[in-house]
């Protein structure tokens, strides 16, 4: 499968929007899904709004964000966010990916991560992220590229009636 990375750029809009929604969907296939999205899909204007505040973050430089592209479409997104500016553990990243469900198991999910964590160095000491335990794949991964545990956190989702705890994971850059 040919794809590339390179930075997010607002022209992604669209594409990172309709992937997004595409969560919902398979969510109804699969209400164990280990992604976390909104109780409700946002509206197309709340979908934007959190696209240009997270782009005025990428030109701020708190936030690191790339995307694999194939046939000039988005199907995967990793970013880094920074914990919190100006306080003392601003050094911290909290790491976040997602791929379209028909690219997923092609190493296009590895090959944003790599990507985003060298680029991270520049910016960050440490990483964070937080994955749902029925992720399997996503954890076997994470720890593959050297990401540890180091808690967790119960009850973190609730979707429905169901809670899923989530595992906590770290990687110093």
């Amino acid at each position: 499968m040919n794809y590339f990375i390179r930075d997010m750029v607002l022209s992604d809009f669209e594409d990172v929007a309709k992937n997004y929604y595409l969560r919902y969907e398979e969510l109804k296939f699969n209400p164990k899904l280990g992604v976390s999205v909104k109780k409700e899909p946002p509206t197309f204007s709340e979908e934007l709004d959190f696209f240009v505040n997270l782009y005025k973050r990428i030109i701020d430089g708190d936030v690191l964000c790339k995307v694999a592209i194939i046939d000039d479409n988005v199907v995967g997104i990793v970013s880094v966010q920074r914990l919190a500016k100006g306080y003392e553990h601003d050094h911290i990243g909290i790491l976040g990916v997602d791929i379209n469900e028909k690219f997923r198991n092609f190493g296009i999910g590895q090959a944003l991560l790599k990507t985003i964590i060298n680029d991270s160095k520049a910016k960050f000491e440490l990483l964070t992220l937080e994955v749902s335990v029925v992720n399997e794949i996503a954890i076997h991964i994470y720890e593959k590229i050297g990401f540890s545990q180091y808690g967790l956190k119960p009850k973190a989702l609730k979707r429905g009636n169901s809670y899923f705890d989530y595992i906590l994971m770290y990687m110093e850059v």
